[in-house]
């Protein structure tokens, strides 16, 4: 994930993604501002720094099932990232590949595979 070494103020599909579904609540960096109760001094930037360091892990980890989930239902190729903001295409869903196949007309779809897809 290319979060890892992220610190500016692009958005990577990673954090549109949690922002997206909620998955973890927030960004890893929203989350140090909004909880800091300094914002000056001396040891504000040590502060701020090793907090990133403590509370990242959970943040990757969480993301990795994320990512893991969405990848093994097929729904990660679905998301691209266009001009910096996330972009869903559900005919690229795998999970609902034979609703795209039809185009959308659920009168062409094979009545086994619906009761497939709704098992």
């Amino acid at each position: 994930m290319s979060d890892m070494t992220h610190f500016g103020n692009d958005f990577t599909r990673g954090e549109l993604l949690n922002q997206q579904y909620g998955f973890n609540d927030m960004d890893a960096n929203s989350y140090i501002e909004r909880i800091k109760t300094d914002n000056t001094g001396f040891l504000y930037h040590f502060w701020s720094v090793g907090f990133r360091f403590a509370s990242r892990p959970d943040y990757y980890n969480r993301m990795t099932l994320f990512y893991a989930q969405m990848h093994k239902d097929g729904s990660l190729d679905a998301h691209k990232m266009v001009d910096g903001k996330l972009v869903y295409d559900w005919t690229k869903d795998k999970r609902f590949d034979v609703f795209a196949k039809a185009k959308g007309d659920i009168s062409k779809v094979p009545p086994a595979d619906i009761k497939k897809f709704n098992e």
